[in-house]
């Protein structure tokens, strides 16, 4: 028995308290760095989005120079790279500077993601060439 779709319903949601929205574009221009990096991991609201606004001009800057400025993948990797810092900013150590640490962890992102295609390309064609070959 095929049950009717309910409709959806959308519930209103509070405005965020001043303290937790987004940092204006240029209110980080006194922001160290290392404050930057503290406060991330220190869980701050506005730390995120004021992480991802540093870093991201990087990030695209090594997606580019590796796969080339028209790849079909570049918003997504971009996310998958940001992603990736968020979850090894802990063991990101100051050795060196920001954007060189966002560079090398944006880069294994992308060579992760070009042996994904690799595997994936491989995969298809095997199953075409038995498909061509049931089909004989």
């Amino acid at each position: 028995m095929v049950r009717p779709v309910q409709p959806v319903r959308l519930r209103l949601v509070e405005a965020a308290p001043e303290s937790s929205r987004a940092v204006p574009v240029g209110a980080l221009d006194g922001v160290d760095d290392s404050e930057l990096l503290r406060a991330v991991r220190a869980g701050d609201d506005w730390a995120a989005s004021a992480f991802c606004r540093r870093v991201r001009p990087r990030v695209q800057m090594t997606i580019e120079r590796l796969l080339g400025r028209h790849d079909n993948d570049m918003n997504d990797l971009v996310q998958v790279s940001l992603l990736e810092m968020v979850q090894t900013i802990d063991r990101f150590r100051g050795e060196c500077s920001l954007d060189t640490w966002t560079g090398a962890v944006t880069a294994h992102a992308v060579f992760k993601h070009i042996r994904r295609r690799r595997l994936e390309r491989t995969i298809f064609a095997r199953a075409g060439e038995a498909r061509d070959e049931e089909g004989e």
